[in-house]
């Protein structure tokens, strides 16, 4: 199970849509591939060693994380405490946004790692601005504060995103036994105790939230159950 980070609850006010897409437009295009992972649930430490090959034809492979010294370092690579390795499903909005990633990844500086492991950074799916490989804490103070400011919402931490991922994907029908496999955790406590601050205005999105993240996103059951009417027009049904 992922820990969760130490961030004080008054953080993690989810994004509505409107405010979401502002961010967007406020960020470095170079960027929005990192975005789009952490709407997605990611963290900082599984942004950092994200490798190409975990990302498939229908699926993203969270596999390994970074574990970091106090002094900042990168001394090892570890493998993600999860329950079961998470794998997010490959949408083609998602697939976009990581070819874009993909094709900025090309330096062929080699990253050293505790117990001899030497990766040439290409291998790594996200890179920073200038080509080096992503830093979380970097992004955070160079990119997301300067732009959750600029948009007028001081104090919104990047893991709000996951929380909004949580609450946007409740409710355009994500089956909650499904969402608590796609966050990475064993039981539906999580997702109900921690994940479960509701924001006024967001069911009025719905249909928007949906076109955002795609219908592909969906399962058919769940696109049938929630959404009957786009069900039908994709199914091409009379």
């Amino acid at each position: 199970m992922r820990d969760d980070d130490k961030e004080p609850i008054s953080t993690r006010e989810v994004f509505l849509l409107p405010e979401w897409e502002r961010l967007l437009q406020t960020i470095d295009p170079h960027y929005h591939p990192v975005m789009e992972l952490l709407l997605r649930g990611l963290i900082g430490s599984e942004l950092e060693r994200l490798q190409k090959q975990h990302v498939k034809d229908n699926a993203i492979h969270v596999r390994c994380t970074v574990v970091r010294d106090k002094a900042g370092n990168l001394p090892k690579i570890q493998a993600e405490k999860l329950v079961s390795p998470a794998e997010l499903p490959m949408t083609g909005r998602m697939k976009s946004l990581l070819e874009q990633a993909g094709s900025s990844s090309t330096s062929h500086r080699i990253i050293c790692f505790e117990g001899g492991i030497e990766l040439p950074a290409h291998a790594f799916l996200l890179t920073m601005k200038d080509g080096s490989p992503f830093n979380y804490a970097s992004f955070r103070k160079t990119i997301w504060d300067k732009a959750i400011k600029q948009i007028g919402l001081d104090g919104r931490v990047p893991y709000v995103s996951r929380h909004t991922f949580v609450q946007w994907a409740l409710l355009i029908g994500v089956n909650k036994n499904r969402l608590v496999d796609l966050m990475g955790h064993s039981t539906k406590k999580m997702v109900d105790d921690v994940y479960g601050f509701y924001r006024k205005g967001l069911i009025d999105e719905r249909q928007k939230i949906l076109d955002y993240l795609g219908e592909d996103f969906l399962a058919l059951e769940e696109l049938r159950t929630t959404f009957p009417d786009r069900y039908r027009q994709r199914m091409a049904f009379p």
